[in-house]
């Protein structure tokens, strides 16, 4: 267990027992409450009926994943506390870090080997994430070891589990991902980059024709929701760093976001180079390019032609994006790694 995951675990325990000190008091003040099912319980700042859906949410999870995978009895190795909170800055507090900052997340599973725990912002009702790592739980607890690709899918399957007055949902594609999808392949290195102009964060425009008449453009396309593009931009923003005010090749980053929202995702990892904005009512540019998944990275020659392509986190296409930069831009040694950080080669996007 890491470090900073085991002072996040400190911090849920410390949380729990000040609540459940909370609750044994008078204190008009006092407003959290817990609400036990079969097999969950419910700590919440909420009202009952919120804690009641969260554990009736998770009780239908738990059902639907045994009868899915036809297991008469489901087993989990150590209890699972869910804890509910009203906001999304209160869930920050205990989030997961990354360069000493929250990941910004609707809710993160945590495990410990007496205990597991599950924290959600009750404000909205997207646990994806939370549904996603409680499954690997379920899948880890219940069958022998499985291939990597197997349990990632199952997790992505169930995490797609709604509940609605009809009765359930499940493996439906999400909004933002129906959004994303076209019937177009995505693209490929040595394919012509489609020609767009789009609005920048600021108001200006940026239009792709105009720019690569100056040298190649580097265009990243991210979502600020998505943990790999809250992992990956950082670290392009070294790149830009190293450039030292050359404007080539250009770094355009491409959100899928508004305006305001990106903003503030900007503000809060550090990311100072160019970046448009692609209309969320329909992601023209994002579907003219194929995108599927963020990030996505497309490395355009001076000629117009796509040379690099990459999904998701690559340090070795990042390390290639890296080389082809020093090159055009006629600089060396641009430090995008840096002594004892510790760099996976891939991550999933």
């Amino acid at each position: 267990m890491g470090r900073n995951q085991q002072v996040r675990l400190l911090g849920i325990i410390l949380l729990l027992t000040s609540c459940r000190f909370a609750l044994a008091s008078s204190s008009e003040q006092q407003h959290w409450m817990e609400v036990h099912s079969n097999h969950f319980v419910v700590l919440t700042d909420m009202d009952t009926n919120h804690a009641r859906s969260v554990a009736y949410r998770f009780e239908q999870m738990r059902y639907v994943f045994g009868g899915v995978m036809q297991k008469s009895t489901v087993n989990m190795p150590v209890p699972l506390q869910i804890i509910g909170f009203r906001s999304r800055a209160e869930l920050l507090q205990y989030a997961p870090l990354y360069q000493g900052k929250p990941v910004d997340m609707a809710g993160f599973f945590e495990a410990s080997p007496d205990r597991d725990f599950i924290a959600l912002d009750l404000s909205t009702d997207d646990w994806s994430t939370a549904l996603h790592e409680y499954t690997h739980a379920l899948v880890h607890a219940n069958f022998p070891p499985v291939p990597a690709w197997f349990d990632e899918g199952l997790a992505e399957y169930f995490a797609t589990l709604k509940i609605s007055n009809n009765g359930l949902e499940i493996g439906n594609i999400s909004n933002a991902n129906r959004m994303a999808l076209s019937n177009m392949p995505a693209i490929k290195a040595g394919i012509p980059a489609s020609k767009f102009t789009l609005h920048n964060v600021e108001g200006g425009q940026f239009s792709l024709e105009e720019a690569l008449k100056h040298g190649p453009v580097l265009l990243v396309f991210f979502k600020i929701s998505c943990p790999t593009c809250q992992f990956t931009l950082p670290y392009l923003e070294r790149l830009y760093q190293g450039l030292k005010g050359k404007s080539v090749p250009a770094i355009v980053g491409i959100s899928q976001n508004n305006q305001k929202d990106t903003a503030a995702f900007l503000r809060q990892y550090g990311v100072t180079f160019p970046v448009l904005l692609d209309d969320p009512r329909g992601y023209p540019v994002s579907n003219a390019y194929g995108i599927t998944n963020v990030p996505t990275l497309f490395y355009v020659g001076q000629d117009g032609t796509i040379e690099v392509a990459s999904v998701g986190w690559s340090r070795k296409d990042l390390e290639q994006i890296t080389q082809r930069v020093e090159q055009d831009a006629k600089v060396a040694n641009i430090a995008l790694f840096r002594a004892g950080e510790q760099i996976p080669d891939l991550k999933a996007g």
